[in-house]
């Protein structure tokens, strides 16, 4: 049994966007599926047992170039190790 966290992506704004995030999350490690509401500019996102940390699955949105506000309380502390979704073509270098 997983849960779900809704994040607002407030530049959401047509099927291609909801096709990018989508396929983004896809492919983060504990994320069992996503759902963009295009018209609510929100993302729901169903992890599973495992469970994929928020900053991660921030980071695959902010990734596609979307930005997710207060995406900066989801990320570690300066100092700590900071989580990446491990997704190669999305990584940043």
């Amino acid at each position: 049994m997983g849960s779900e966290m809704r994040i607002e992506v407030p530049d959401i704004s047509c099927e291609h966007c909801k096709t990018s995030i989508e396929g983004a999350l896809a492919e983060v490690e504990g994320v069992a599926g996503a759902e963009v509401d295009v018209a609510a500019r929100v993302v729901v996102v169903r992890v599973d047992d495992v469970g994929a940390r928020r900053p991660a699955v921030v980071s695959a949105i902010e990734a596609q170039g979307y930005a997710v506000p207060g995406a900066d309380a989801a990320r570690p502390a300066e100092g700590a190790e900071a989580e990446r979704p491990g997704r190669g073509h999305l990584d940043q270098v």
